[in-house]
């Protein structure tokens, strides 16, 4: 089964899963949540495909997600805007039109994925 994860998860919780490290230019995402790191590596002990998505690295006009891969493993980073309210690089703030820019990344993330079973 194809499970996506949804949520903040640090880089650093699922480093071991990725075939290679991250790049040093790769979106520093959450510093804490090491459940979800936990909780990903539970299902990929019992043989299930994760995709794990979060928000990560300051949104730009050119940001893009990014991503990297392990064995039955995908992580996924949408940027996100830098700020809440004011404008910057582009960008309304983004609770002013309540995250539609992140919203976006995220769900072309997760309609690419084509998970069987999301959990957010």
């Amino acid at each position: 089964m194809k499970i996506a994860i949804l949520g903040p998860i640090s880089t650093g919780s699922v480093a071991r899963y990725l075939h290679q490290a991250p790049p040093p230019d790769f979106p520093p995402v959450t510093s804490g949540a090491p459940f979800m790191g936990t909780l990903i590596g539970a299902m990929l002990e019992r043989g299930h495909e994760v995709c794990a998505i979060t928000l990560g690295g300051w949104a730009t006009r050119q940001s893009r997600p990014t991503g990297l891969c392990g064995t039955r493993f995908e992580f996924h980073c949408a940027p996100i805007r830098r700020h809440a309210v004011r404008p910057r690089d582009g960008h309304i703030g983004r609770i002013l039109d309540f995250y539609a820019c992140e919203r976006r990344g995220i769900g072309e993330l997760l309609a690419a994925a084509r998970p069987d079973f999301v959990h957010a």
